[in-house]
């Protein structure tokens, strides 16, 4: 049994996306609404946490006290500490949507990692694919325009990939907060968004519905055609 209810969206997560089951014994369900915070920069990092529905923003604040977003985490991910070992948060885990979370303590994981080798082997190919999501993501916000990060955000969000073709329902998804998550003007935004929804990339009304073509924003222009959205989908495990 889920420790949690199913995230109400059309379709299931893709099956590399689904938290290992290892950790529903150890691990403590939480539902945190819009704008709650999970943790605080400078807090002890004791804790690791796996995404099972929503969005979760890392955000950092300089010395001078000014915010920036440093990464967006989507569901079937799992976050909150670089290693198992004793450390400090050095950003803060904000809902940018309701969001379901597994809390698993340190010493639970490391126990699982002993004792578990599936899911040993689970936790290890999801942190890879979590530190590549990383480094996709700086690359992101240095050379691509606002129109590609956007596709590729609600691509993450709505974990469309090759495996996971429906269309997936993002609740309480809005311009504004797509703004803040990006740091970009929030009628540069909606424009985007509209000729998002007339290309048919998403769905026409409310709540947002993405679809799996959406993928072919990220193509390069020589290639819209005849995209092959295997490979597209695939770059963002």
């Amino acid at each position: 049994m889920d420790v949690f209810p199913r995230p109400r969206s059309r379709g299931s997560l893709p099956a590399r996306n689904r938290r290992p089951s290892a950790i529903d014994k150890v691990g403590t369900a939480l539902v945190l609404p819009a704008d709650a915070v999970l943790y605080r920069q400078g807090e002890a990092a004791d804790t690791l946490y796996y995404l099972e529905s929503g969005a979760i923003t890392i955000g950092a604040a300089s010395p001078d006290g000014e915010q920036a977003v440093v990464a967006v985490h989507g569901p079937g991910i799992f976050f909150g500490a670089r290693s198992l070992g004793p450390e400090i948060h050095n950003a803060t885990a904000t809902a940018l949507l309701p969001s379901a979370i597994v809390r698993v303590a340190k010493a639970a994981v490391q126990d699982l990692l002993r004792t578990d080798p599936m899911f040993a082997r689970q936790f290890a190919i999801h942190m890879m694919r979590r530190a590549a999501r990383l480094e996709e993501d700086q690359v992101d916000r240095v050379v691509n325009s606002t129109e590609k990060r956007l596709a590729r955000a609600l691509l993450i969000l709505a974990s469309l990939d090759a495996e996971s073709d429906a269309p997936r329902v993002l609740e309480h998804t809005t311009d504004a907060r797509l703004a803040s998550m990006l740091a970009a003007d929030p009628a540069c935004i909606g424009a985007l968004m509209r000729k998002f929804r007339q290309a048919g990339h998403l769905g026409p009304g409310e709540p947002l519905t993405v679809h799996s073509s959406l993928a072919m924003v990220l193509l390069p222009a020589h290639f819209a055609a005849g995209p092959n959205l295997f490979d597209v989908r695939s770059q963002l495990r």
